[in-house]
């Protein structure tokens, strides 16, 4: 950083050539109003251009509010280490309980933005760089924009107001067919949610494997899993990152690998045909045995919701309705299973419905919300119908005889978008599984979040009504092939699909119109920012700065007036921006304010850019 007397003398100097230059009566220029940033992803709702810019300093600290330390410590940490991994800082920004603001500073609060939306946050500048949230995520979600913005601009100025328009910003993964480690996981985390994306499913069971330690049935368990503290280590770091990790155990289809080591549990057709992969609930010890697994890992992931599967138990269309298919005729237990659990004249689909609600009652004595995939969701048929409290992925409709989503959302379910035409990355024999949509460019250019398959088979789009509502929508990693890609690879080539994603859910202005404009602008934000696992700890200010807090905002001030508390700000286009030195009206900076003023009028004749007023200013 150039030393006092350096600035001092080349303001001087400034000044002799301001006064020689600038007509009389346009001494002061007026204040020149700052570019919104170039590239975010996803881009912000709303963007209010500033006059003064706002960068780290080596003496930045973060000040959190002393009423939301609680909400709010985790935050103010986690950014305090990302400033100083990220290059901006030489070490972590203190966090402080309270005090007053400087100049520097960042300070976090909770207040109502745009409704109190959930998520919702605000970021400006007066007196230091104030965010203001909803809730602890808002401010996580406004520190991801910030650490966007300084990898792009190095300093940030104007007022950002910001929400998102879908609850659920998703992934699934299929974890089961493919190994990936911990630590791919929680490098998956940080992507997402630099992204703004907040929900993570993992689908822990199907075809070869079982990849969650299980204390209740320990022999299904594959050789390559987590252990149930890698679990609680990944979930941990999922809080840190406000990631909804949701577990999913698929039944009573896809039971592969559980079904090899219990295969008297298999569905055994009229014919004699076994099928490997269904579980015939109409035995008493597979119910039992499903719902002690479910209860157990609804145990250990202690979140909101639990997705139980529920696909392709009965017959694809392609498969008719031939002997080697689960119809009525071709397994007669389950049609007796339905009779005797519903009632006379039940169809084989209330047996299955019965077992679904049976799994989704255990859920809710766990306050849990189950999730369901769609493709056997039929409400109206039979007696029974699937519980209405289940949350339906809608991925596929098979046929036009099948009910939409719009049906499904009419019959009072709530809707997930996970279109098998656009969200599905594929891990297949030639690398990732394509087609006219399922890449990046098809979910920016042709995508949103409510459009669903209209028919498959390329058979068109269903868009829900604007009327029916949407609970959000997830892009699915499936391993069809797991020796395809290496789990780096599927990490590189994943992030263009999370960059097309992330802007699609927020819903906000998408700053270009093509994907070929867009991809760059997402790459040059670069990966997420570095890992971070400290301990929150909020310290007291300083004696001797110490003050009373009860002036700290709630509301935000207006970005083109002149501070009013804490520390003096310089305009952003003063060559002293960012510096860390302050104009006062004393006898003894009077040189430095008459050359700071002078400078005012001359810096386009200097040429002064939005970069160079940083020049130096910044700790590496």
């Amino acid at each position: 950083m150039p030393s006092l007397n350096r600035k001092l003398a080349i303001m001087a100097a400034a000044s002799v050539l301001a006064c020689s230059s600038i007509p009389v009566g346009l001494a002061f220029a007026a204040e020149q109003t700052l570019p919104a940033p170039a590239a975010l992803v996803p881009n912000v709702q709303t963007f209010e251009p500033g006059v003064t810019a706002w960068s780290p300093l080596p003496g930045t600290r973060i000040v959190v509010d002393p009423a939301f330390a609680t909400e709010l410590g985790q935050e103010a940490t986690t950014l305090a280490h990302e400033l100083a991994s990220e290059g901006h800082l030489g070490a972590p920004a203190q966090t402080v309980l309270g005090g007053p603001v400087d100049a520097d500073d960042i300070h976090l609060t909770l207040a109502k933005v745009h409704n109190n939306t959930a998520e919702a946050y605000e970021i400006t500048v007066n007196d230091g760089l104030q965010i203001r949230a909803s809730d602890a995520a808002g401010a996580f979600y406004a520190s991801r924009t910030l650490l966007q913005v300084l990898r792009t601009e190095d300093n940030y100025s104007g007022t950002v107001t910001d929400w998102p328009a879908y609850v659920q910003r998703g992934v699934m993964v299929d974890m089961a067919r493919k190994y990936y480690s911990p630590e791919w996981a929680e490098q998956l985390m940080r992507s997402m949610s630099y992204r703004k994306l907040n929900t993570l499913q993992f689908h822990m069971n199907d075809g070869v494997g079982f990849r969650i330690e299980s204390k209740t049935h320990p022999e299904i368990v594959s050789p390559e899993h987590w252990s149930q503290d890698d679990v609680r280590d990944l979930l941990a770091t999922a809080a840190r990152y406000h990631i909804e990790v949701v577990p999913d155990i698929d039944s009573p289809a896809h039971l592969d690998h559980v079904l090899k080591v219990h295969p008297e549990w298999r569905l055994t057709l009229r014919n004699g045909q076994t099928l490997n992969s269904h579980l015939d609930y109409s035995i008493p010890e597979a119910r039992a045995f499903m719902k002690e697994l479910v209860g157990e890992m609804a145990d250990l992931f202690p979140g909101k919701y639990f997705h139980l599967g529920g696909d392709e138990f009965f017959p694809a269309p392609w498969q008719g309705n031939g002997p080697d298919t689960v119809t009525a005729s071709s397994a007669p237990q389950l049609l007796s299973f339905a009779a005797e659990k519903v009632g006379p004249g039940a169809t084989i689909l209330d047996g299955y419905e019965w077992y679904m609600n049976d799994l989704i009652a255990l859920l809710k004595t766990k306050n849990k919300t189950a999730k369901v995939w769609n493709d056997d969701v039929y409400p109206g048929e039979g007696i029974l119908d699937l519980d209405k409290s289940a949350e339906v992925e809608g991925w596929i409709r098979w046929n036009n005889s099948k009910p939409n989503a719009g049906q499904i959302s009419d019959a009072g379910y709530d809707m997930v978008n996970a279109n098998g035409d656009y969200l599905y990355f594929i891990l297949t024999g030639d690398g990732v599984g394509t087609g006219p949509n399922k890449n990046p460019e098809g979910i920016y250019e042709r995508w949103n979040p409510r459009r669903f398959m209209g028919v498959a088979g390329n058979g068109g789009d269903y868009d829900l009504p604007a009327d029916k509502p949407l609970m959000g929508a997830h892009l699915s990693i499936w391993s069809d092939n797991p020796a395809a890609l290496t789990e780096q690879q599927v990490e590189t080539a994943f992030l263009a699909w999370q960059d097309s994603f992330a802007q699609q859910m927020w819903g906000s202005p998408k700053l270009v119109a093509s994907y070929a404009a867009f991809e760059p602008l997402a790459r040059s934000l670069g990966a997420a920012p570095a890992a971070v696992n400290a301990e929150v700890s909020l310290v007291d200010p300083a004696p001797e700065t110490a003050a009373p807090t009860t002036g700290a905002p709630t509301t935000a001030a207006p970005t083109t007036g002149a501070p009013t508390t804490g520390a003096t700000m310089v305009p952003a286009n003063s060559p002293t921006a960012g510096t860390g030195l302050a104009m006062t009206g004393s006898s003894s900076n009077m040189l430095l304010g008459t050359a700071a003023l002078f400078m005012l009028g001359g810096a386009a004749l200097f040429g002064l850019t939005r970069r160079n007023r940083r020049s130096g200013a910044r700790a590496h």
